[in-house]
């Protein structure tokens, strides 16, 4: 069995000061998968012109996934509820729009999982 790190980013100093913290920490014992969360960041291109980050990256073979933005509305009330994805697709004050824009986040979401390819890989 495979043991890796999820690291969820928010794109800010902070957040990828951690992950590289890890990186270096761990990097060579514990494969890390950098999960940018577009909920709270849609502009990730100063990670992508950052040579340092990069070359972090690329030793360290990081599989990258963009995790999708639910919109506001539907996440909040969802927190708020404290409703499940099951719940909030069936749920009444979301109405047809709402409840449409959760199919698409959890689509997309599903999608960017499966993208990773973590679980289709040969553990030797």
């Amino acid at each position: 069995m495979m043991f890796c790190k999820w690291f969820v980013s928010t794109g800010g100093y902070d957040s990828i000061n951690l992950f590289t913290q890890s990186l270096n920490t761990y990097g060579e014992k514990i494969p890390h998968i950098l999960v940018k969360n577009l909920g709270l960041c849609d502009d990730w291109e100063h990670l992508d012109l950052d040579s340092n980050f990069q070359n972090i990256v690329n030793k360290y073979h990081i599989k990258v996934m963009d995790f999708p933005k639910l919109a506001y509305r539907e996440r909040n009330i969802i927190d708020q509820n404290r409703l499940t994805f099951a719940e909030a697709r069936e749920y009444k004050e979301f109405g047809i729009i709402g409840k449409q824009r959760i199919v698409n986040f959890l689509k997309l979401a599903y999608s960017a999982f499966e993208k990773v390819g973590i679980w289709y890989e040969k553990v030797e």
